[in-house]
This record gives structure tokens, C-alpha cells and sequence, in this order.
């Protein structure tokens, strides 16, 4: 092997290294080993689903069917028909992340007009539902009332982006515990209130280990109904380690440069 290509092929092992090192490690509930027919059992560290809330893990033969489509796929069915808060609450597992997204893809159903539906998605610590205090960045989504919205340690902040019924939406929200702060897409858009677009954490926290999702609706409305998919916690690659596998991978080719 000439030297010029040993030299390639080490800089490309160790740029394949750095890219397999940093790439940041995820954790995601595509509901794909769930059951179907039944509540998630995959990540869930808390459940809490009131009598008037269906739960449930559905693909493209149930009813209703899963609406994001792909053959066999499967996703989470939450509808509610009397009012009262259901909540999951997924958890990574590990002591959690300072900066990352927290994702999902969410279809909201137009079951009728004047639905009072309580769609809540947000990041927090720990194993279990220990209701507000352990939550960062906090969306809501109350389509008749309130719309779409944040809830901030400043008030509560209301987005002039629309939440479209119907159709699947791709919901981002980028954080940093460092500045207990964050940023937000919803299908690429970013998240404004017309001035702004960084947020307050509803409450300071270092980390970000668990996505909860709570659910409900008004006594006197008709249905809510959503379904989530590919709902995921990541952080984002350390610098440090970049920086550092960076530098090892060009001592490696100087040094093939030199043999």
C-alpha cells in the first residue's frame, strides 16, 4: 500500500471514529415493541390514565388506525371524553442531558368545533410524575381558548405559530439548562411570539432525563383526540470530545506523513 493511501485511509478511520464517538445518543419511543391495544410499557416510568382516557399503542389495522402511516408502524393513541388529565412520562434512563431536543411527531384529530384540548408535551427530571417542579420547557396546545402556547417562570407565553388539524406536525424544541432557556420549530418554523424566539424554563433544572405527555379535555366538549410518534430526548455532542478526537485524527496523519 503506497503511503499516500495509508495516510487516507487512516485520516478516514479516524474521521469515521470522530463521527461514531460524537454522534449523540438518543433515546426514542417509536412505540414499535409495544403492544398494540394496550398502554406503552417501553420507557413509560409513570402512568397515570383516567377512566374517561383511552391509552393505546395502534398501527395502520387498528381503529382508529395509525395516521402517520409506513407499513407497520405503529405509534400512541390518547383521546379523551371526559375532562380529566392523563399523563405518561418516558424516561431515558440516565442522569440526563444539559443541552439537546426533545421531538415528536404529533397528529391532532378535528374531532369537532370548540374542542377544549389539553395537549401538553415537556421535559423534566426523574422517575416519576412529581408535577411541576421538575419542568424545564413546558408547550401546551388548547386549540379553541388558548391556542398554542408556553409556560415560562415569566408567564405564560402564546405562539402566533399555527397548529395545524389533521396532518402531521413535527414539533422541535432545542434546550439549554445552562441558561434554562429554549428554542423551538414546529415543521421547520421557528417558535415566536411575534418578537421573541428564546423562552424561559418553567422552572431552573440541570438536566433533562424524561418527555411527559398529558392529555385531556373539557367536561362539556366533544372527543380530544392525538397521536404521537417517534417522541425523543437527545443531547447534543461535547464540544470537548469533538475537540479532542478532531486533534487525535490529525496527529494520526501527520505521523503517516512522516513514516
Amino acid at each position: 500500500m503506497s503511503r499516500l493511501s495509508h495516510t487516507l485511509l487512516s485520516g478516514a478511520f479516524a474521521l469515521g471514529l470522530l463521527g461514531a464517538v460524537t454522534a449523540a445518543p438518543a433515546a426514542v419511543w417509536d412505540f414499535q415493541s409495544d403492544t398494540v391495544g394496550s398502554v406503552p410499557t417501553n420507557g413509560v416510568v409513570f402512568t397515570d390514565i383516567q377512566s374517561s382516557t383511552t391509552v393505546e399503542v395502534v398501527d395502520g389495522n387498528s381503529t382508529p388506525a395509525d395516521p402517520f402511516g409506513g407499513s407497520g408502524n405503529q405509534s400512541l393513541w390518547m383521546e379523551d371524553t371526559g375532562g380529566s388529565n392523563s399523563t405518561l412520562t418516558f424516561n431515558t434512563g440516565n442522569s440526563g442531558y444539559a443541552q439537546g431536543t426533545i421531538s415528536a411527531k404529533i397528529y391532532v384529530v378535528d374531532d369537532d368545533t370548540n374542542t377544549y384540548q389539553y395537549v401538553d408535551i415537556n421535559g423534566g427530571i426523574g422517575n416519576a410524575n412529581t408535577g411541576s417542579g421538575d419542568i424545564g420547557p413546558w408547550i401546551q396546545y388548547i386549540p379553541d381558548d388558548y391556542g398554542f402556547r408556553a409556560i415560562t417562570s415569566s408567564g405564560t407565553v402564546y405562539f402566533t405559530n399555527t397548529f395545524p388539524h389533521n396532518t402531521v406536525v413535527d414539533l422541535v424544541i432545542q434546550f439549554d439548562s445552562t441558561t434554562d432557556t429554549f428554542t423551538g420549530t414546529i415543521d421547520g418554523n421557528p417558535l415566536t411570539d411575534g418578537t421573541n424566539t428564546t423562552f424561559n424554563f418553567f422552572n431552573n433544572l440541570s438536566s433533562m432525563s424524561s418527555v411527559r405527555v398529558v392529555h385531556a379535555m373539557s367536561v362539556d366538549r366533544p372527543p380530544a383526540t392525538t397521536f404521537y410518534d417517534n417522541i425523543t430526548l437527545a443531547p447534543v455532542p461535547e464540544p470537548s470530545g469533538m475537540i479532542f478526537l478532531g486533534l487525535g485524527a490529525l496527529a494520526l496523519v501527520r505521523r503517516n506523513r512522516r513514516g
